[in-house]
């Protein structure tokens, strides 16, 4: 009888292994493909982290350039000054989000209109005392640009 118990249970435990076999196949393979996808979204987070701190390093440069940018000279006619030269569009905006001011502060600290900062922003170049003000408003920090803002404002 005890031969007959231990074939009955081996025989059991072959037909349960056999049965889970396929199940078991589905799940490794659905396992495997979630490691591939695992894989490739790591590397495409370290990609961007990657890029990211990149362009962190070029808007940082982009600022310390900014800072350093030497004041309007008088050049030859037709020529562009250090001031108009440097000048840009999207610069121009990145530092009013930086500063933290909206389009009518940042108006005013460079006393100019609000119509005349969205043509700036948009890609007119601002001309003389104007381009010479926003120069001069990109190369302050942020603390100083908003006591300059309270002094206009309070003026």
């Amino acid at each position: 009888m005890a031969a007959f118990a231990e074939s009955f249970r081996s025989e059991i435990t072959r037909l349960a292994r056999k049965e889970l076999k396929g199940e078991l196949e589905t799940i490794r393979k659905g396992l495997a493909s979630q490691r591939t996808e695992i894989v490739a979204l790591k590397r495409a987070l370290k990609d961007a982290t990657t890029e990211i701190r990149q362009l962190q390093r070029a808007f940082a440069g982009a600022s310390k350039r900014r800072a350093e940018a030497p004041a309007a000279t008088k050049g030859k006619p037709g020529r562009k000054s250090a001031v108009e030269a440097s000048f840009g569009p999207a610069a121009f905006k990145a530092c009013r989000i930086e500063l933290g001011m909206t389009q009518k502060q940042m108006a005013t600290l460079v006393q100019g209109s609000l119509a005349s900062l969205v043509r700036w922003e948009n890609g007119t170049q601002p001309r003389g005392a104007a381009l010479q003000r926003i120069a001069d408003v990109m190369s302050m920090g942020k603390a100083k640009a908003w006591s300059e803002l309270e002094k206009l404002e309070a003026a």
